[in-house]
Formats: structure tokens, C-alpha cells, sequence
């Protein structure tokens, strides 16, 4: 496969409870201890940063993000770590969840496009720049993850 240009950077983000004990101030301690379980999307790179900066933790992998906030709010998992919808899912339907960490991964979007036809990479690349240009991109980003 082929990749188009980057269309969309995002970065990794962990949210708790915030009548909880695990603050920004102590999440990087609090969430690798044994016992504490975080939610992730499976086979994300939420989940490949959990299970190496939170070792001791149990890192417990769900279908999607929708899934993993439930069983946070359900008292099934200590936090969730994810990507770009973290915000958008605490400003609609997990008001009381916070952010506690914030990690600069630069993870770029783009799209696969088969290798045998690169015209088509190209005409998507055209429309990624134009969409970027005008600011469709980042006016859905806006409206889609927060």
C-alpha cells in the first residue's frame, strides 16, 4: 500500500474519573501500580503506550473508545487511554471524567491507497491540500474529536 500526505496529527491522551485520587499531579505514579486497570481501544497505540509506560497496571483492551470510557464510568477500569476522541467524548458524554495525561506522539493520519494506482494517491493528496487550505480539515477536526 501506498499513504497519502498526512492529513491529521494527533497526540495520546489519559482520562480518569475526577472524583478519583489520581490527579495530574500524581497520574504517572498512581496509574502504574498493580490493581489499577486502563481501558484502551485494541491493538491502538494507546494501548502499545500503556503497556510500556504503565507496566504494573493492567491494560485491558476494548472494541472501541466508547467502550473503554463506559467501563471507566462503570468503575470496571481506573482510566482510559486514547487518542484524538478523548476530548470530544469529556465535552459530550463523560463530563465527569478529566484528562490527567497529555502526550506529544505526533501520530499522522493519512490514507491507504492501493500501490498499483498512484494517480488515485495523487488526486487524494490534490484534495487534502485543497480541504487543508480552506480550512475543511481542521474545521471537522474541530467538530469530530473535540
Amino acid at each position: 500500500a501506498d499513504f497519502t500526505d498526512t492529513y491529521y496529527v494527533d497526540d495520546q491522551a489519559v482520562a480518569v474519573m475526577k472524583d478519583g485520587a489520581i490527579t495530574k499531579d500524581n497520574a504517572k505514579e498512581e496509574l502504574n501500580k498493580a490493581g489499577v486497570i486502563i481501558a484502551v481501544q485494541s491493538g491502538t497505540t494507546g494501548e502499545t503506550y500503556c503497556r510500556e509506560n504503565f507496566p504494573n497496571a493492567t491494560i485491558q483492551p476494548y472494541g472501541n473508545s466508547t467502550d473503554s470510557f463506559a467501563a471507566m464510568q462503570a468503575g470496571q477500569a481506573t482510566a482510559v487511554c486514547t487518542a484524538a476522541v478523548v476530548k470530544k467524548m469529556l465535552s459530550e458524554a463523560y463530563s465527569d471524567a478529566q484528562v490527567v495525561i497529555e502526550v506529544a506522539t505526533g501520530e499522522e493520519y493519512a490514507v491507504a491507497v492501493n500501490k498499483d494506482n498512484p494517480e488515485l494517491t495523487k488526486a487524494i493528496n490534490e484534495a487534502i491540500k485543497k480541504l487543508q487550505d480552506d480550512g475543511t480539515v481542521e474545521k471537522l477536526a474541530a467538530k469530530w474529536l473535540g
